[in-house]
């Protein structure tokens, strides 16, 4: 008879507080800790003092709450509860829950819904209401609020909406293309709605250059938007279910582990491309030796990026020292051939093509120039004297015998000074190839396309050797080189919103795989050979010990002839 009445009084309790709108009590104190923080973050994101915040910490979502907090916290039950609660103080409220995966919402909110808000009294249980296309699938209230409920995979239409009264996308850090998703479709729906609001809550991101990493969390640490929590903050889970939970993520120190409860950003080695890269020891400032052999790779892409990579052989370091790299979407061979010039006159001072004189200085009618060309590059600057260059009418040798400008990087090939690079290999995309020859003066070899892997692996075993670096200005390839991961079947690259198909990794692929021939090769001259610069309208060759110049040593004190450019 007591156990009766206790019931009957816990059910009480339970109707009044739901009555009051007041499920607050559901959530453990873990929960309520970070909860309180939202609430008093939600109170100051409605003034005018925190936009003024906002702008001046160089912030821009000012409507975005971020949690990066590990597993078996409880958030997803927060969240639930929070949601509902909202539901009930605003009748006709809209809101939205969104997970990454549709089977998401069958295989785990539905449920945790029933567990959590099955006591509501009849007047106040939302029913769940499942549509055939997703677009209406959600709890409804019988005050007319509903939580609508979608899986960005499978139902990507149904975060759209008019309007919105509050959005929480769950484990955010696994949803492709969440800026997008965010700035274009959801915030949107916030119109003359001051106390709507968007919750990203995700546990770490495999990814680590995602969209929720990059963009989100950054902005929301600069709008005190933000927090972090990790298994080690659940206040209530007891220690022994603590430990097994750490155990069979594969313990400490685990990649799983780190990432999945202790929010440690951790590369996963399974789907990475290059596991073997580690940007602490592989990015670094070194020396440019005086000679050296310089090799390109290119992987040219329009739908996907064209992406370039310049590198040199150290021979004394016995190392792949990568300088620079580029990448852009719909390239033109034209814009191509200007960011070579541009790039290897930075590196090499190499001497703009004769075939480029057709590119006027600036656009001039139909005729793309050299300055809309190179506008946003990096050597942008150099318009000017590579258009210069492409005119003169005295060019500089590619070639000397003895001596060489000390301005011009080059390379011994065993009778004479070469400029750099070397050579230029490409996938193989002949057309193209042939386009950059003909038209531009850039030839560009089809690199060997022997065994895929075994070319991968070259990359690999160059960076657990030491036998390969990057310098810090080596641009797009090193995140390339970071980032890239397989697709699901390991059959080809994952493609990225912004790396594309990580096409300078592809390209770094094949100048390492060519950059093979020429390992034994000695770029240094030999010792009779001068490196003293001189003008470039001349070059130096030292006498020959013959009796029959004999007198012009006498005569002119001897030791150099000067003679003109041949």
């Amino acid at each position: 008879m007591d156990a009766a009445l206790a019931d009957e009084d816990s059910q009480t309790l339970s109707w009044a507080l739901w009555r009051i709108f007041d499920l607050t009590w559901k959530l453990d104190p873990h929960q309520l800790a970070v909860h309180a923080k939202f609430l008093e973050w939600n109170a100051r994101r409605q003034t005018a003092e925190y936009e003024e915040q906002v702008i001046a910490a160089g912030a821009d979502l000012d409507d975005v709450w971020v949690e990066e907090i590990g597993r078996r916290f409880g958030k997803t039950a927060k969240w639930i509860v929070i949601l509902a609660q909202i539901a009930l103080e605003r009748p006709g409220a809209v809101l939205l829950y969104g997970t990454a995966y549709q089977k998401d919402i069958a295989e785990i909110i539905v449920p945790l819904c029933e567990l959590l808000l099955g006591d509501a009294p009849p007047e106040l249980h939302p029913k769940y209401q499942r549509s055939k296309g997703g677009q209406n699938e959600g709890l409804y209230f019988p005050n007319g609020s509903v939580i609508r409920l979608a899986g960005l995979d499978e139902h990507p239409n149904a975060f759209r909406g008019r309007f919105s009264d509050g959005i929480v996308l769950s484990e955010a850090g696994f949803m492709k293309g969440l800026e997008e998703l965010v700035r274009a479709v959801l915030l949107p729906q916030f119109q003359r709605r001051p106390w709507a609001f968007l919750v990203l809550e995700s546990s770490t991101s495999k990814q680590l250059d995602h969209d929720f990493l990059t963009k989100f969390v950054p902005d929301a640490k600069l709008r005190g938007a933000y927090v972090r929590k990790t298994i080690d903050d659940n206040l209530v889970i007891s220690p022994r279910a603590k430990a097994k939970a750490i155990r069979q993520a594969g313990g400490r120190g685990s990649a799983i582990c780190e990432r999945e409860y202790y929010c440690e950003q951790v590369r996963d080695l399974e789907s990475h491309v290059i596991p073997e890269f580690d940007e602490r020891l592989h990015v670094v400032a070194v020396a440019k030796p005086k000679y050296s052999i310089a090799v390109v790779g290119a992987d040219p892409g329009m739908q996907d990026l064209f992406g370039e990579v310049w590198a040199y052989w150290d021979f004394e370091a016995a190392r792949i020292v990568v300088e620079y790299s580029w990448c852009a979407r719909n390239a033109s061979t034209r814009k191509v051939a200007a960011v070579n010039a541009a790039v290897e006159y930075q590196l090499y001072r190499s001497q703009t093509p004769a075939r480029m004189k057709s590119i006027p200085l600036n656009s001039d009618g139909n005729v793309v120039g050299w300055t809309e060309l190179l506008a946003g590059e990096k050597f942008a600057s150099l318009a000017p004297r590579l258009h210069a260059m492409a005119n003169a009418e005295k060019r500089m040798p590619q070639r000397w015998e003895i001596n060489h400008p000390s301005t011009q990087g080059v390379y011994w090939d065993g009778a004479a000074f070469k400029q750099n690079p070397y050579q230029r290999h490409s996938d193989i995309e002949l057309r193209l190839m042939a386009d950059l020859e003909a038209e531009w003066g850039y030839m560009f070899a089809p690199t060997a396309k022997d065994d895929r892997e075994a070319q991968i692996n070259l990359v690999r075993s160059a960076l657990a050797n030491g036998k390969m670096v990057f310098t810090p200005d080596a641009g797009p390839v090193i995140e390339h080189v970071k980032n890239a991961t397989w697709n699901d079947k390991r059959t080809d690259f994952e493609r990225h919103k912004v790396h594309g198909h990580y096409d300078c990794l592809a390209a770094l692929i094949y100048l390492t795989r060519n950059i093979q021939a020429i390992k034994q090769r000695r770029p240094f001259p030999p010792t009779y050979a001068d490196p003293r610069a001189h003008d470039v309208a001349t070059w130096y060759q030292p006498p020959m010990q013959r009796d029959e110049i004999k007198p012009f040593f006498d005569a002119f004190g001897g030791g150099r002839i000067w003679r003109p450019d041949r």
